[in-house]
């Protein structure tokens, strides 16, 4: 119809089937033109088969390539929400971490200025302690020898009297003697053991075995 109306007609597609049986893309240009006065119809065909193949491929293969840049597109866009939380996540450990680090040394020097304070006491504590020992046993050596100075005339004069006046003492007032001189002995001792026990942390002594049942019958008797 184009051909009749206008006398021409260029890159026209067409199908046609081949003797093979194959469909066969065609471009074709045909126009009128007179020959001596006649009409004759010149024909040209192009055969685009492959071109038309290659175009439907390289269609599908924009198809298949948009599919795969929408769907890395998503997993880049799902892998950098991933990362954003992953990001967030890690400043907020690095917050608590160094929050953690700063309370650590809070405490560490809370701890020192403790530390010091409470040698700062012992020194001072241990300082009056030594004064407060020494004191305690210059005054129990002074109260010792000031206690033991009775006893000694106690013993003495029991000595004086058993010996001066031994005729005029019967023998129940001579056993009087003899247990006062034995308590003066024991009160004696008694202070020098609690003098010695005084000067412990100064003046140690070598351990020596001390048979338990002969201290207890001196307590007792």
């Amino acid at each position: 119809d184009t051909l009749r109306t206008e006398g021409r007609f260029q890159d026209q597609e067409v199908q046609i089937h081949a003797r093979n049986g194959d469909i066969r893309d065609i471009l074709a240009f045909a126009e009128i033109i007179e020959i001596e006065g006649q009409p004759h119809v010149h024909e040209m065909f192009h055969d685009i088969t492959a071109r038309k193949r290659a175009e439907v491929e390289i269609r599908r293969l924009n198809e298949d390539l948009e599919v795969r840049i929408r769907e890395r597109t998503l997993e880049l866009a799902q892998r950098n929400r991933d990362l954003e939380k992953e990001i967030a996540e890690r400043i907020k450990v690095e917050q608590a971490l160094r929050e953690s680090e700063q309370a650590l040394a809070q405490a560490n020097e809370d701890l020192e200025r403790r530390v010091t304070q409470r040698t700062e006491e012992l020194r001072r504590s241990n300082v009056h302690l030594v004064r407060s020992n020494r004191e305690l046993q210059d005054f129990a050596y002074v109260a010792s020898h000031d206690l033991k100075e009775p006893l000694r005339k106690i013993h003495a004069f029991a000595d004086l009297i058993k010996q001066e006046y031994a005729a005029g003492v019967d023998e129940e007032g001579l056993h009087y003697l003899d247990r006062m001189q034995d308590a003066a002995r024991r009160m004696t001792q008694l202070i020098q053991d609690l003098l010695e026990f005084s000067r412990i942390t100064t003046r140690k002594k070598p351990f020596k075995r001390v048979d338990l049942n002969e201290a207890l019958e001196g307590v007792l008797s």
